[in-house]
C-alpha cells in the first residue's frame, strides 16, 4: 500500500496521487474487511444503459480481481460497483468537502466519487435502531444535498466513475480516488449525537400512528372490505418490481422493491381468492369493445425487466394460475444465453433479463411491455431524447414478435408529449405511477392508474389487503409524508 495516499485526513491524506489505482481498490476492500464484510457481489455497470454483469464474490476471490476490475473500466468505460450487505454500515454519498470533513473522524473508509463530490462509509457499534440512527443522520445532512440510499453500492477506488454526466469533452471519465481509511472504526450513536450529526427524534407525529392503528382497524371493522366492494367495479393495476429469495432480505432489497418470495406467494393467494386477477391485454381489449369485466378485476405488472421474475415470480405466478405483464428496458437486457436450468441466486435481485430470457417468459405465457430508459442514462433528458429512446425501445419489442406493447411510465415520468409519441407509433397503452391504481372499465388506455405499493405492504397482509382494496387511497392524504418512527 506504499503508493496510496498517506497523510492530513487520514492514512491516505495528504493529497499525494497514488501512481497505482490497484492499491486504492486494495486499500478499499481491506477497509471493508476490517468491519466484516465477506462476501459482496461485484458488478460492471454500462451507466449508459445500466445494463450490468454480476458475480458474486467473497473478498480474497476480489482481490485476485482487482486488476481486472481497474483495466476493464478504463478500457470499456463501465463502472465498477461493489453491492454488500451489512446492516451495520451506513453509506453516505455526495458529500460536499465539508460534510466529508465532518464525517472523517467517524468513517471507516472515505474516497472521491466525482469532482468535488465524496463518499463516507460509517459502521455502527450498535446495531439496534440502525435504521432510525441512518434516518437522523441523513435527515441532519440533507441541506447540503447529502444522501445516502441504502443499496450498498459503491464504487470501486482506483476504477473510473462513468456515469453520462461525469464525461469529459474528450470522453474519458473522472476516477474515483481513496480518501481516508480507518481500519476498524465503529461508531456509537452518542458520538454522532455529541458531534451534532443526528437530527432530533421529534415528536413521532400522526405517519407512524396511522402505519400501526390504521391496518387493524381497517381489519376488525370490515373497513378493508367495505373499500373493495365499493370499488369492485374498477379495475386495479398493481405495479410490482421483483420478487427475491434473499433468506436475510437486506435494506437494500428492500428499498429497490424486491418483495420477499413467502410474502409474495401470500399475496397471490389472496388475489387469487378474493379478486380476479386478469392479463393486461383483456383489459385493454375490454376498453376498445365496451365490455364490462367481472368484479374485483386486477392487472399485475412488473417493472424494470429484473432477472429475478424469472426465477422468483414466475414459477410462483404460474403454480397460481396468475398472469402478469413484465416491462423492460431493452437496452438493459444481456446478449448472454445462460446454460442449464435457470435457479435463483443473489445476482437475479441485481442484473437483468437477457433476450433469451425474454422468450421463455413469452413461451410461458406472460406479456412484454416497455419502461423507458432511466433519466439518468439520456444526455439531456430532453422531450426529443425520451421520445428517441422510446422509438428504439419500441422497435425491439417489435423485432422480437412483441404486437402493440404497452408502455409503463415511472413516477415523474408523465409528459403529455411522450404519451402522444407512445400512441403514434402504436404502443397499445400507457400506465402511470399513483397512490391509487383504481381504473373505470371504460378508461382512456394511455391514461390508466397503477397502484404504486406502501412499504410496509410488502411485509404488512393486512396493509397489502387496505392496497388492494382502495383503502389507502384516503388515508395517505392523512400521512402522506411518513416522519421518523424513533
Amino acid at each position: 500500500m506504499g503508493g496510496a495516499r498517506t497523510g492530513a485526513i487520514g492514512p491516505y491524506g495528504n493529497g499525494m496521487v497514488t501512481p497505482d489505482p490497484e492499491a486504492e481498490a486494495l486499500g478499499a476492500v481491506e477497509a471493508f474487511e476490517s468491519v466484516g464484510v465477506r462476501n459482496v457481489l461485484l458488478l460492471y455497470i454500462d451507466d449508459r444503459t445500466m445494463a450490468n454483469e454480476v458475480e458474486p464474490l467473497d473478498t480474497t476471490a476480489l482481490k485476485t480481481k482487482l486488476r481486472s476490475c481497474v483495466e476493464r473500466s478504463r478500457s470499456r468505460s463501465e463502472s465498477v460497483v461493489l453491492r454488500i450487505s451489512n446492516p451495520d454500515l451506513i453509506q453516505v454519498d455526495d458529500c460536499d468537502e465539508s460534510v466529508r470533513a465532518r464525517l472523517a473522524p467517524f468513517a471507516f473508509l472515505t474516497y472521491q466519487t466525482s469532482p468535488n463530490r465524496y463518499q463516507a462509509w460509517l459502521c455502527l457499534s450498535d446495531r439496534r435502531g440502525h435504521r432510525v440512527v441512518r434516518q437522523r443522520l441523513l435527515r441532519r445532512l440533507a441541506s447540503t444535498g447529502a444522501n445516502g440510499v441504502p443499496s450498498g453500492g459503491t464504487r470501486m477506488p482506483g476504477t473510473r466513475n462513468c456515469k453520462p454526466i461525469h464525461r469529459r469533452a474528450d470522453g474519458s471519465c473522472p476516477p474515483v480516488t481513496l480518501v481516508s481509511v480507518a481500519p476498524g472504526r465503529r461508531v456509537g450513536t452518542g458520538e454522532l449525537e455529541r458531534a451534532g450529526l443526528l437530527a432530533p427524534r421529534g415528536a413521532p407525529g400522526l405517519a407512524p400512528v396511522l402505519r400501526r392503528v390504521l391496518p387493524r382497524l381497517a381489519r376488525v371493522g370490515g373497513l378493508t372490505r367495505v373499500a373493495a366492494f365499493r370499488n369492485r367495479k374498477q379495475v386495479l393495476i398493481l405495479q410490482y418490481r421483483g420478487v427475491t429469495e434473499h433468506p436475510e432480505y437486506p435494506l437494500r432489497l428492500e428499498m429497490l422493491g424486491h418483495v420477499k418470495a413467502d410474502r409474495f406467494e401470500a399475496q397471490l393467494e389472496y388475489l387469487r381468492r378474493r379478486c380476479r386477477v386478469l392479463p393486461l391485454r383483456v383489459y385493454l381489449e375490454a376498453i376498445h369493445d365496451g365490455h364490462r369485466l367481472p368484479d374485483y378485476s386486477v392487472v399485475l405488472t412488473f417493472d424494470e425487466g429484473h432477472a429475478n421474475f424469472l426465477t422468483a415470480a414466475a414459477p410462483r405466478l404460474l403454480a397460481a394460475g396468475l398472469p402478469a405483464t413484465v416491462f423492460v428496458v431493452p437496452e438493459r437486457l444481456s446478449r448472454r444465453d445462460f446454460a442449464g436450468e435457470r435457479r435463483w441466486t443473489s445476482c437475479e435481485d441485481e442484473r437483468y433479463l437477457s433476450w433469451s430470457d425474454i422468450a421463455s417468459i413469452r413461451r410461458q405465457g406472460f406479456e412484454i411491455g416497455l419502461n423507458l430508459p432511466h433519466p439518468a442514462t439520456l444526455l439531456g433528458s430532453s422531450t426529443e431524447g425520451v421520445k428517441l429512446a422510446l422509438t428504439r425501445g419500441y422497435q425491439s419489442l417489435i423485432a422480437m414478435g412483441a404486437e402493440s406493447p404497452p408502455l409503463a411510465l415511472r413516477r415523474g415520468e408523465f409528459e403529455p408529449s411522450v404519451v402522444q409519441h407512445a400512441r403514434t407509433l402504436g404502443l397499445s397503452c400507457a400506465l402511470h405511477a399513483a397512490d391509487s391504481g383504481m381504473n373505470p372499465h371504460a378508461a382512456n388506455p394511455f391514461a390508466l392508474r397503477r397502484l404504486i405499493f406502501h412499504p410496509q405492504s410488502r411485509d404488512d397482509p393486512r396493509m397489502f389487503a387496505s392496497d388492494v382494496s382502495g383503502l389507502r387511497t384516503w388515508w395517505t392524504r392523512l400521512a402522506r409524508h411518513d416522519q421518523i418512527d424513533g
